[in-house]
């Protein structure tokens, strides 16, 4: 398998440029940054990550490029084998940071908009009524879901939520900002990897870890999903770190609530261990050379809209559009329900390779 720098990074979602405290109140528009990447695996320790050793339930597929095979493996059954229900166990840590300048952003405030977002409760979709994540998988194998499969599903359990961890966070590690729409945070890279200990403390490796912050991002991105072999184990743990955001704080409307949970789940269910490396693709928005992994949601991320909403719970949530395997594979016709690359149709054709 080709070798890249992008196999052994974490996968970042929405990276940008954080606006300064005197235009903190305009959304900002990530940009692609990842330094992230190499830097948190290098600071775990981490094993490298195989796919045979875990105890979470996962498949193996592939595709064909160029005339090579490129192998995948993704939370859940195969999809062309027939119906089957896969069951995730989740866990969400609530962060309550406390910032130098003595504002605290807590993350419990946001738990129960997540419990009650469409990552966790059944909605309407074209592809069923289910909840998001399956409705993506749903619609991206639609080939096997609308004809042989159609009760096929990976689904996460109704959350278990553990007490809220205080951090006090340096002025080193970070800053609040005060906007006109409300109070947010800045944790830097290096900050993170202090928290890496904490999160060993939370190691099971069948169930998703979800880290929930309020309004707070890093200095280069907005959430992330990661995996690693601590210190002492053999199989990978997986998480997610994900703000809820208000509107119009750090992010615009658009990207705002459940919307970066929502990218990280679609990416964590098609590339758990973040090492689905495929032919690097360029972003549809910019035609730049952008990404060697299965990330579902990277390819909508840089469009101008690449949320739609979804009602749940008697309120309006944002989720991401979401490339399928046809995107990335080069399918024609697609196995996308409906034929486009994408859930929402936000991808008209296959991805264009670097």
């Amino acid at each position: 398998m080709v070798k890249s720098v992008l196999r052994i990074v974490i996968a970042v979602l929405a990276i940008f440029a954080l606006a300064s405290p005197a235009n903190a109140s305009q959304p900002v528009k990530p940009r692609s940054d990842r330094d992230i990447i190499n830097a948190l695996r290098k600071k775990a320790g981490q094993q490298r990550n195989r796919r045979h050793a875990t105890v979470l339930p996962t498949w193996n597929g592939s595709f064909t490029s160029g005339g090579k095979t490129i192998p995948y493996t993704m939370v859940g059954t195969n999809p062309a084998l027939g119906s089957a229900t896969t069951r995730i166990p989740v866990r969400i840590v609530p962060l309550r940071l406390t910032f130098s300048s003595g504002v605290t952003l807590d993350g419990t405030d946001k738990v129960n908009e997540v419990v009650h977002s469409p990552v966790f409760k059944n909605a309407d979709y074209r592809s069923g009524h289910t909840q998001y994540g399956d409705a993506m998988q749903r619609a991206s194998f639609w080939k096997y879901v609308g004809t042989t499969s159609p009760r096929y599903h990976v689904l996460l359990d109704q959350p278990h939520v553990l007490p809220t961890v205080d951090i006090a966070v340096p002025a080193s590690g970070g800053r609040s900002v005060e906007t006109p729409n409300g109070p947010a945070g800045v944790v830097s890279t290096g900050f993170l990897f202090t928290l890496l200990p904490r999160v060993d403390g939370y190691y099971q490796p069948g169930s998703l870890l979800i880290l929930l912050v309020k309004d707070v991002a890093g200095d280069s991105f907005l959430g992330f999903h990661f995996s690693y072999v601590p210190n002492g184990r053999t199989e990978p743990l997986t998480f997610i770190w994900t703000g809820e955001f208000t509107p119009n704080v750090l992010t615009s409307a658009e990207r705002s609530d459940s919307y970066v949970l929502s990218h990280e789940v679609t990416e964590w269910i098609n590339d758990p261990f973040i090492d689905n490396v495929v032919p690097a693709w360029r972003d549809p928005a910019s035609n730049t050379c952008f990404n060697n992994l299965l990330e579902t949601g990277d390819p909508v991320e840089f469009l101008p809209v690449p949320s739609f909403v979804v009602r749940s719970n008697g309120r309006n949530y944002h989720v991401t559009d979401a490339a399928g395997i046809s995107w990335f594979a080069h399918d024609v016709p697609s196995w996308e329900l409906g034929g486009a690359y994408s859930y929402n149709g936000l991808l008209t054709m296959p991805n264009v390779l670097c």
